[in-house]
């Protein structure tokens, strides 16, 4: 199964961005400060073509790690640019507890329909 934008680093912080211009300057800073090197990605490329997804993925609730969904939306008619999903997807976590499972290894699908699935791949 492929995984959508598993090239990009990223690393989930309580920080939160006004825009989604600002946050992918973010990820691009991060990228040269950890590998040195530009992120492998096209921002403004639509990567999921639905203005609705649902994601799951694992924070800690009380003292152990626990399965967790949200829901995160566009106003783009086409769907999810790459910079816009990963922005919505930081902030919709930025509050959550991830612990050590704050790395962003990528997306993949779970499932189609209203809204698809998908999961966070959380790296530590």
């Amino acid at each position: 199964m492929a995984t959508l934008l598993g090239s990009v680093l990223w690393s989930f912080k309580a920080q939160r961005y006004p825009d989604v211009a600002s946050f992918v300057a973010a990820v691009h800073d991060y990228n040269m400060r950890v590998v040195q090197r530009e992120p492998d990605w096209n921002p403004e490329e639509v990567v999921i073509e639905a203005q609705r997804v649902r994601v799951n993925y694992e924070s800690v609730r009380g003292d152990a790690y626990d399965f967790a969904s949200t829901e995160v939306t566009t106003p783009d008619p086409r769907g999810f640019t790459a910079g816009y999903l990963l922005w919505r997807l930081h902030e919709a976590l930025a509050q959550e507890n991830l612990a050590d499972h704050c790395f962003f290894e990528g997306l993949t699908r779970v499932r189609g329909g209203t809204p698809p699935l998908w999961e966070l791949r959380q790296g530590s």
